[in-house]
């Protein structure tokens, strides 16, 4: 009878991947930088995967290594200049980390695998192809820890735990009036004297940018945000300029100042004389 007839068993993704036949790998490259997101695969069609989908893009990877170097264990992707990716980060280079997950599947089989993770550390174009190159995460437990310096202005990062300062307490939300290139203008950036969010940064639309000018309701960003709408909603935070009239008058955060502006600026230690 047809029922007594033993049916294959379904193949696991090992079985798959050690196959000469059955194999058909389908690779997933997840991008992400804070809330943003740049989903790609390596496949002819779309893939959803975890309720995410993944669109088709001619990607070219490099072989992954181990090597005892993790500065040599490098991985180098290749892809055409158009990528959205490639142009958030050419339009403001590595503002934030942007983290990579590579997942690995076949075609036809339900078990997805990790198969790689790191991070961006650098993109470079040639032509119509861009080269984007990625250092496995162990990376970052090799490096040596930033060492706090002795000097006259704050080392803190505005708003870590160092500095204290509410994030929250020194911002404002709106929509932009207007977008022209670098510079937007909104009624929330003329609510405060000018230069107040010089130092700090604006979130547009997810996008990330540095504050370098304030003058009355415009302010002036490090670099555009492509395809930026008109009445893009914003997210803007007060800016520093490391002094202690500023940590006391702007913040009042004197107790936290982390510099020492009382030290000489003549070095007594060079061996020239006292006078």
């Amino acid at each position: 009878m047809l029922d007594d007839v033993e049916k294959p068993a379904a193949m696991s993704y090992a079985s798959r991947e050690s196959s000469d036949h059955d194999a058909r790998p389908v690779e997933l490259y997840r991008f992400t930088e804070g809330t943003r997101k740049w989903l790609y695969t390596s496949s002819d069609a779309a893939v959803v995967y975890q309720t995410e989908t993944y669109e088709p893009r001619p990607l070219k990877r490099g072989a992954f290594r181990q090597t005892s170097e993790l500065n040599k264990a490098t991985l180098e992707i290749n892809a055409p200049r158009d990528l959205p990716l490639a142009g958030d980060a050419f339009a403001s280079p590595l503002v934030g980390v942007i983290a990579l997950t590579i997942y690995r599947q076949h075609r036809g089989d339900g078990e997805t695998v990790t198969w790689w993770k790191g991070r961006v550390s650098g993109m470079r174009a040639s032509g119509g192809e861009i080269t984007i190159t990625c250092e496995p995460l162990a990376t970052a437990l090799k490096r040596i820890g930033l060492r706090r310096p002795a000097q006259r202005q704050c080392p803190h990062a505005l708003y870590d735990a160092g500095c204290t300062v509410s994030q929250a307490a020194f911002s404002a939300t709106g929509t932009l009036l207007s977008n022209a290139g670098a510079t937007v203008t909104a009624s929330a950036f003329g609510a405060k004297p000018n230069g107040w969010w010089v130092g700090g940064k604006i979130i547009l639309n997810g996008a990330p940018r540095f504050v370098i000018g304030h003058t009355g309701d415009t302010v002036t960003i490090s670099s555009a945000v492509p395809n930026l709408p008109q009445n893009a909603a914003f997210t803007v935070y007060a800016g520093c300029d490391r002094t202690p009239a500023t940590c006391n008058g702007k913040f009042g955060n004197i107790m936290n100042y982390g510099g020492a502006p009382w030290f000489p600026i003549k070095n007594p230690f060079t061996g020239d004389s006292a006078a």
